[in-house]
C-alpha cells in the first residue's frame, strides 16, 4: 500500500491509498464523512480478487487540503484528474456514507 498526494491545483491536494497496483481491475473507493478506518482490510479482501483499491481522501480530510467547493460535481471532477493520472480508464466504484453521493456525481460525469 502507498499513500499519495496528488495535487490538482497549485498548492492543493488530495490523499488516496493505492492498494494491489499491480492488478488491472480497478475499484475507487468514496467514503462518508468520518473516513474508513478498516480499508487496510478491505485491501486484503481485494487482493484475494485480483483488484487495485483506490481510496481516495475527500477534500479537506486526511492530508487533503480544504478547499471549499461550489458543489459535488466539482469535487468529482477532482477526482476524474487523479483517475486519469493513474492512466486508468475502467474502474467500479464503491461509496460508503456520503460517499456514495459523492460515487454518483462521479458515474455522472
Amino acid at each position: 500500500m502507498a499513500i499519495r498526494k496528488f495535487e490538482y491545483e497549485k498548492n492543493y491536494f488530495l490523499e488516496y491509498s493505492d492498494y494491489n497496483s499491480s492488478f488491472s481491475k480497478t475499484l475507487v473507493m468514496l467514503y462518508g464523512t468520518f473516513g474508513t478506518i478498516k480499508q487496510d482490510e478491505l485491501a486484503k479482501f481485494y487482493k484475494e480478487k485480483q483488484t487495485r483499491l483506490i481510496v481516495i481522501s475527500r477534500v479537506g480530510y486526511g492530508n487533503s487540503t480544504y478547499k471549499e467547493l461550489e458543489n459535488y460535481l466539482e469535487y468529482a471532477n477532482i477526482v476524474i484528474k487523479l483517475i486519469d493520472s493513474l492512466d486508468i480508464n475502467i474502474f467500479s466504484l464503491l461509496g460508503t456514507s456520503a460517499g456514495a453521493l459523492h460515487c454518483y456525481c462521479l458515474d455522472t460525469l
